[in-house]
């Protein structure tokens, strides 16, 4: 099976800041962790044949 790792760090969840530095398509923070907003991205780009871990 051919997968992939993906490593993931550092999520500002509920860091109002990162919206205003990074191009989030989230107005608000609540917008952000609330809705899972991040998660359901997150998800939408992987696959089975991905591993991902969070540091």
């Amino acid at each position: 099976m051919n997968q992939e790792i993906l490593f993931m760090s550092d999520h500002h969840f509920d860091q109002t800041n990162i919206i205003r530095f990074n191009e989030h398509p989230f107005a608000f923070v609540e917008e952000m962790d609330l809705d899972l907003g991040l998660i359901k991205r997150w998800n939408q780009k992987l696959s089975t044949r991905n591993y991902v871990s969070f540091k």
